[in-house]
């Protein structure tokens, strides 16, 4: 403060009388003016100086910045290749007989039951059902047959066996979709039925 004094007295004696006697070490002090931080071109200054912001998030001027991780790609499965996968299946289930067999005792009683689906590769299909049951001096048989249609389609990632029957010898006729996961080169799982691949079916041409 004592040298912006010191300033002023002396330009007021310049104005008035032209004399710079004792004047002439101070006139070329450059004033400062509070914080240091204040200082032109400064970290902090307000008048727009110092180094330019940062730019979209960071980097060097005129960098973009990180864009940021890649977008991911979509986790669901390709619906073409989903169903290119069924139509292979389909070719090689064709000429198979599928069979499930379950039996069980009770006592004397007893009772079984045989399930064989035969997929021809010309697209039809058979379906016969037997179940048995004996004991106590009793037996008894029945048999379910259905003719049709069939195909392998996928429903998103999940398999299903479509059967369209158009005969059948309880009178049915109509669509089914049945559920299946492959449990191994020689067996599907349908919903915890194991059904064993057989390489012939003795019904298909």
């Amino acid at each position: 403060m004592k040298t912006v004094t010191r300033i002023f007295a002396c330009v007021l004696l310049m104005a008035l009388h032209g004399v710079m006697t004792g004047c002439e070490e101070i006139i070329p002090v450059s004033i400062t003016i509070g914080p240091a931080d204040q200082t032109p071109g400064g970290s902090g200054s307000n008048d727009g100086g110092g180094d330019p912001p940062p730019q979209n998030g960071g980097g060097d001027p005129g960098d973009p910045g990180d864009p940021g991780d890649p977008p991911r790609p979509d986790d669901t499965n390709d619906p073409g290749q989903e169903q290119a996968a069924a139509v292979q299946l389909q070719q090689r289930l064709g000429g198979k007989r599928l069979v499930f067999l379950t039996s069980d005792s009770n006592g004397e009683m007893y009772t079984s039951f045989r399930e064989e689906i035969d997929l021809c590769s010309s697209g039809q299909f058979q379906v016969r059902d037997v179940s048995q049951t004996s004991g106590y001096g009793y037996a008894n048989e029945d048999e379910y047959i259905a003719t049709g249609t069939w195909r392998i389609v996928a429903d998103g990632s999940q398999l299903m066996l479509a059967l369209e029957t158009q005969q059948a010898t309880n009178g049915y006729s109509g669509p089914d979709s049945y559920p299946f996961q492959i449990a191994s080169e020689t067996d599907l799982d349908f919903s915890g039925n194991l059904f064993a691949i057989q390489p012939n079916s003795p019904i298909c041409n």
